[in-house]
């Protein structure tokens, strides 16, 4: 069943098989109903993804655009930088527009090391994903002192990686606004 068996034969009853039964009946009893399955008499059972909200997520929800997978980003990303980006989406919930910040405190609420962190952050930096900066913090929670100020720049996935790895070579400063990325043509 879907590919996930060690089995050369389909065994109903290989491990691999009960995870993936035990991973659906888990998203079916969510109180939200995360997947619908729906019996097919003959032919594998069609499984729905139920799409909740509108507009406006809220968390533990983490949009992605498209071209993570479109331009083959997901393919150039280390998973420490992955991990890092996404827990990024989550906290500027989808105003990458905005320079942002975050205490110590909630990175560690990512459950990332800080090793990690950082060198998945400089990963971002080196693909051009992210840009970082020092500014002081204006939250009530946090001791007033200039803190890292983080602000994604995920326009950049709408390139393919070799491109804008061929632009950092040639030295070309990819700019803020989509429109105003080079073409892809040129440099």
């Amino acid at each position: 069943m879907l590919g996930y068996d060690q089995s050369p034969v389909n065994d109903h009853a290989s491990t691999g098989t009960r995870k993936i039964q035990r991973t659906l009946s888990s998203l079916m009893g969510a109180q939200q109903r995360f997947v619908t399955l729906s019996k097919q008499p003959g032919y594998p059972d069609r499984i729905t993804v139920n799409h909740f909200g509108a507009g406006k997520m809220t968390p533990p929800y983490v949009t992605v655009g498209l071209d993570l997978w479109r331009q083959g980003w997901i393919v150039m990303l280390t998973k420490r930088g992955l991990a890092v980006y996404l827990a990024l989406r989550h906290q500027c919930a989808g105003k990458e527009d905005a320079p942002f910040q975050m205490t110590p405190r909630t990175r560690a609420q990512y459950g990332i090391s800080p090793d990690t962190w950082s060198r998945g952050e400089a990963d971002l930096v080196a693909l051009n994903l992210l840009e970082v900066s020092h500014g002081v913090m204006e939250q009530r929670d946090a001791p007033e002192r200039s803190r890292r100020t983080y602000r994604l720049t995920s326009q950049v996935m709408k390139v393919p990686p070799a491109k804008v790895a061929e632009w950092n070579a040639a030295g070309v400063r990819l700019p803020a606004a989509d429109s105003e990325l080079p073409l892809l043509g040129g440099g």
